[in-house]
């Protein structure tokens, strides 16, 4: 479907080209405002993010039709993302996944019976209270339609574009700073050891990871976490611009203010669910062939 939709956007342009009364090449960069909205059902994990400020910029050639009508074809870099301050939930899975990743291979059946009391005995997220920025790089490819007309007889015009995009994951990162205990719910009054102890059965878990109560019940040092692979490779949605442009021969100068929105939830599995959107202004230079 990827190699459908671009080839498509590609053999758009050329057909376009073939039309054009001018070709431009040009270059934009700026900041987005983004923001991580919940997809569905509001949770702990996808809830309470403010927006993050994060950089924007890429290359395009856009092929003038007639004085109104334009198609712009882009290639973007766009940092998105959220951030959260204060007590907040993280998956537990993710952390007994960890445990387990630290045996490496060959797994002990008492290893195996203390992982069961784990998942069986921590609810399904866990609190702490650090500060933590979500930082998503993606690689977004925009088509868009635009119109625009010349202010009065000066060098400055005005547009507006729209179309959709396509964009693909780079990286994804859960940069989370700040010590904190691992707690069972908001109040900060059990930590996870707690619901272990509660279970009975704390001296089976023991056995199996000797040193488990340490990341259950002491302050432990939050950092940087992978999680580029619990989210999608790609995503697709819609956005648009309102510009204003400063022609002077074939020199053109314009700033932008506008947005995008993902239609597809990012993540894969139920860590989540957000759909990613952002505010954008732009600072752009470009140059036309004829």
């Amino acid at each position: 479907m990827k190699k459908i939709l671009i080839t498509t956007i590609f053999a758009t342009l050329m057909i376009g080209g073939l039309s054009a009364q001018t070709v431009t090449f040009g270059a934009r960069a700026g900041v987005n405002l983004s923001s991580m909205m919940p997809a569905g059902e509001t949770t702990p994990l996808n809830d309470g993010f403010d927006m993050r400020i994060a950089p924007n910029w890429g290359i395009f050639t856009e092929l003038q039709i007639n004085p109104t009508i334009s198609f712009r074809l882009g290639v973007e870099y766009s940092g998105l993302g959220g951030i959260k301050d204060g007590i907040q939930a993280f998956p537990t899975m993710r952390l007994i996944n960890d445990i387990g990743m630290s045996i490496g291979f060959g797994m002990t059946e008492e290893a195996m019976m203390g992982l069961g009391i784990l998942a069986l005995s921590l609810p399904q997220h866990y609190y702490a209270n650090v500060n933590t920025t979500i930082k998503f790089d993606y690689i977004k490819i925009p088509l868009l339609a635009q119109f625009g007309t010349n202010i009065g007889s000066s060098s400055w015009r005005v547009y507006a574009n729209a179309g959709p995009f396509v964009s693909f994951i780079l990286s994804a990162n859960q940069v989370s700073s700040g010590i904190s205990r691992l707690y069972t719910n908001t109040t900060q009054e059990q930590t996870l050891w707690n619901a272990v102890e509660a279970t009975g059965l704390a001296d089976i878990v023991l056995d199996a990871f000797p040193n488990i109560r340490a990341t259950l019940d002491d302050p432990v040092n939050f950092g940087t976490t992978d999680i580029t692979g619990e989210m999608r490779s790609a995503n697709f949605g819609v956005s648009g611009n309102l510009g204003i442009r400063y022609q002077r021969n074939r020199h053109n100068f314009f700033l932008e203010a506008g947005g995008s929105y993902g239609f597809l939830r990012v993540q894969q599995n139920e860590n989540g669910g957000n759909r990613l959107g952002a505010l954008s202004v732009v600072l752009g230079y470009s140059f036309s062939l004829w």
